[in-house]
């Protein structure tokens, strides 16, 4: 996903602008980047360091936390799928199935997803009806 670091990043200075600003004053360090061909090492002692609110990352790395017991996503509440035409593929299948089957598991009352990309049709919106049972459409700008 080209520019996806400089999207990551972008995110924090949104946050610390004040998105989050109640949070921020609970939690030093919020947010936690965890894109792939990163140090996975730093990351994980990151997560495990900070806890923080809200973990973004590539679907790969955030299964591999998961997997290894690093990323607890049981009573997450909220899975956001960004550019999530492209998580179809067939490079991010795999990953993004054993994230979404466990995050949420265990949360009260069950977990919300976002589902988010510019060029969302129809057919691609069934295919995340697994994780999207009852979906509600939000759209922005001139989309329909």
């Amino acid at each position: 996903m080209p520019g996806s670091s400089r999207e990551l990043s972008n995110i924090r200075f949104f946050i610390k602008d004040g998105c989050l600003c109640t949070f921020l004053l609970l939690y030093p360090d919020p947010l936690c980047l965890t894109p792939g061909g990163a140090n996975g090492r730093r990351q994980r002692e990151a997560l495990l360091l900070h806890k923080p609110l809200l973990v973004v990352g590539t679907p790969g790395r955030l299964a591999q936390f998961v997997r290894e017991g690093v990323l607890l996503l049981h009573t997450c509440p909220i899975l956001v799928l960004d550019e999530a035409d492209q998580l179809l593929g067939d490079n991010f299948r795999e990953d993004l199935s054993h994230v979404a089957e466990h995050c949420g598991r265990k949360a009260v009352p069950g977990r919300q997803t976002v589902v988010v990309s510019a060029t969302l049709s129809q057919t691609v919106l069934t295919k995340f009806s697994k994780w999207c049972p009852e979906p509600e459409f939000v759209t922005s700008g001139g989309a329909p």
